[in-house]
C-alpha cells in the first residue's frame, strides 16, 4: 500500500469543489473521505499542487492508477522549490513588477530592505527602479533616483551631504537584508522612497499550499518540473515532454518581453520620425 496525502482542486461548472483524501492507507481510486465545498469563487488558474502528481505521470514513473508515495511527493516539492527560485532570477520568467511605498525618516542615510527591516516586505530579487515621492501641498510628484553602481558609489565624495530629498541610491546586495544608502541625506520628513521590484514566487511549504498562477504557468511548471525530475529517476524524457517544456517557458517569456526602443537624429528619417522599428524573427516589436 502507498501513502497519499494530496488535496485537490476541482471545478465543477460554477461551483468549486476540495476533497481531501486523509487517511495513510488510501489508493488512487478509492472512495473521497471528505468532501469540502468552497465558499467563495476561485479564479481559472486556480490550481493545488496536487500536479506535483502529473510529473510523476508525465515521466511514466507513476501510473495514473497508482498513488504517489510521500517521500516521493516531499523530493518533488523540494525540487519545484529549487526550480521556481531559479525562475526568479531570470527576467522573462517575472510576470509582475511590484511597486511599494516606505516612509523616510529625516537625517536617515541607510535603510534595511526585506523582511523585518526598515523597509518591510520580503527581500526582492531584484530592484528594477527607485523613486522619491515629495509632498508639494497635496500633489504629490514622483522623482526618479538613479541606482549607482559600487564605482559611482566611491566616486562620491561627500557621502554626507545633505538636501531636502535624494537624487542617487547604492544597494550592497546583502543577505537577509539589502543595504540601501541614500545620497544626499534626506532631511524633509514627508517624503517617502518607491520601490519597483521583480514580483517572485516564495517556497511553497507543504504539498496543501494553494496556488495561484498567470495563463500557461501550470504547464510550464508541470513540464519543466518533470525535466527536473528525470535524471534523479533515471529516466530519459521523451522528446515530446521535452519540446512542451520548451514551448511552454518560451511562450511566457515571449509575454513577459518588453518592447526595446530606438532613436536616430530626424534628419536621417527624413519624415518618418524619429523612431526605428525593431524587428525580430519577421515580426514588428515596436516603433
Amino acid at each position: 500500500m502507498r501513502e497519499l496525502h494530496e488535496r485537490c482542486f476541482v471545478r465543477l461548472g460554477a461551483q468549486h469543489f476540495f476533497w481531501q483524501i486523509e487517511d495513510d492507507q488510501i489508493e488512487t481510486g478509492e472512495v473521497v473521505k471528505q468532501i469540502l465545498v468552497g465558499g467563495a469563487q476561485l479564479g481559472d488558474t486556480m490550481q493545488q499542487i496536487c500536479f506535483l502528481i502529473g510529473d510523476f505521470i508525465e515521466l511514466g514513473v507513476v501510473d495514473p492508477s497508482e498513488a504517489m508515495e510521500a517521500t516521493a511527493g516531499q523530493f518533488a516539492l523540494r525540487t519545484l522549490n529549487r526550480m521556481l527560485q531559479v525562475w526568479n532570477t531570470q527576467a522573462l520568467m517575472i510576470y509582475t513588477v511590484n511597486r511599494t511605498e516606505f516612509a523616510m525618516v529625516t537625517g536617515q542615510q541607510t535603510y534595511t530592505l526585506g523582511t523585518g527591516g526598515d523597509f518591510n516586505i520580503s527581500r526582492p530579487v531584484r530592484v528594477d527602479m527607485v523613486s522619491i515621492l515629495v509632498n508639494t501641498g497635496g500633489r504629490p510628484i514622483e522623482i526618479p533616483t538613479e541606482i549607482v553602481t559600487d564605482d559611482d558609489w566611491r566616486d562620491v565624495s561627500m557621502k554626507t551631504t545633505p538636501s531636502n530629498w535624494p537624487t542617487k541610491v547604492w544597494m550592497t546586495g546583502n543577505v537577509p537584508l539589502n543595504d540601501l544608502w541614500f545620497w544626499p541625506i534626506p532631511q524633509d520628513g514627508t517624503i517617502k522612497c518607491v520601490i519597483y521590484s521583480w514580483g517572485k514566487t516564495d517556497n511553497f511549504a507543504s504539498l496543501n499550499d494553494a496556488v495561484v498562477f498567470p495563463n500557461g504557468y501550470e504547464e510550464a511548471i508541470v513540464t519543466n518540473l518533470a525535466m527536473f525530475l528525470a535524471s534523479a529517476y533515471g529516466v530519459q524524457p521523451n522528446p515530446t515532454l521535452a519540446m512542451r517544456a520548451a514551448m511552454s517557458k518560451d511562450a511566457i517569456q515571449s509575454l513577459n518581453v518588453e518592447p526595446l526602443w530606438a532613436t536616430s537624429d530626424d534628419g536621417l528619417l527624413s519624415n518618418r520620425g524619429n523612431s526605428l522599428a525593431i524587428r525580430s524573427n519577421g515580426y514588428q516589436v515596436d516603433r
